[in-house]
């Protein structure tokens, strides 16, 4: 039976981590989103996680010897998942020494500890519960969402979000746009750059770069609209030095359009986001 931990658990849960020695550091503090394996009224096994807004660190995943071997470790790291997406989290991560091979079963992959967002950083784990050498994974429960930002909303940011949403593996990543300051329309002078290229950007509507919106995204690229740009905690930053195409001649706006799928392309390549096909474009 997997169910919430209990304050009266504490205990058993400490001794079992320490018998395999994993860290115990901080455990208590994260009580409330702990799960426990019991057998005949005997704690078997346990997961944790510590949860920061749309993150999560997964933790404490051990298992008794005399029950490894049996699928309780698969059924207690589904039921910690299930439970970072009751909680609303988007992204778990997670340090392990010795399981490197374990997790990947899950969806998760290793990252360097570099992208790993700062709250979670911060945390006991890693801050000294787990040796340098423990590597970092994460797994997305729902795909990233990337924001690109400009003053108008009708030229870069719709045609960062464009070549995004064509190149990207929509199962990994997403792409949104919005502006400062909303222009009615995409400009006249993109939609026909990028129609020429396949995409028609004639219909699509600008929106508003509100905290809240920017808060949805994991990553937050913005593009000529500076200071106005909201700093929302936690989530990744770019900037993309990227000239306005708003009232320039044809060839001056197909060549911000083409820098501008390089930038998205490398994005995609250095995120493990791209598509293993996508469409010719000459």
């Amino acid at each position: 039976m997997i169910e919430p931990a209990t304050p009266r658990d504490l205990p058993e849960i400490h001794a079992l981590l320490e018998q395999l020695y994993l860290p115990v550091a901080g455990v208590d503090d994260y009580l409330r989103t702990m799960l426990v394996a019991r057998e005949g009224g005997r704690i078997v096994g346990t997961a944790g996680l510590e949860v920061y807004a749309f993150d999560a660190l997964l933790r404490s995943v051990a298992v008794d010897p005399r029950w490894q071997g049996r699928q309780l470790g698969h059924q207690l790291t589904d039921a910690a998942l299930r439970l970072a997406a009751a909680h609303g989290v988007h992204t778990v991560f997670l340090l392990t020494t010795t399981a490197e091979r374990f997790f990947p079963k899950f969806g998760f992959e290793p990252i360097p500890r570099d992208r790993v967002p700062p709250a979670v950083r911060e945390s006991v784990e890693f801050q000294s519960a787990c040796p340098a050498s423990a590597i970092a994974m994460q797994k997305h429960l729902i795909p990233t969402t990337v924001l690109f930002a400009c003053v108008h909303n009708a030229g870069r940011s719709q045609m960062a979000a464009a070549w995004f949403n064509l190149l990207a593996d929509s199962t990994k990543a997403r792409a949104i746009s919005a502006g400062t300051h909303p222009g009615p329309c995409v400009h006249p002078e993109v939609v026909a750059a990028m129609r020429e290229v396949g995409m028609d950007l004639a219909g699509a509507s600008t929106s508003t770069l509100t905290a809240t919106l920017a808060q949805q995204a994991h990553m937050l690229i913005t593009m000529g609209c500076g200071d106005e740009c909201p700093v929302i905690p936690g989530v990744r930053r770019d900037d993309w030095p990227l000239e306005d195409p708003k009232g320039k001649n044809a060839a001056r706006v197909r060549g911000i359009r083409d820098d501008i799928r390089r930038r998205v392309e490398g994005l995609l390549e250095k995120e493990g986001w791209h598509k293993h096909a996508v469409r010719a474009y000459h």
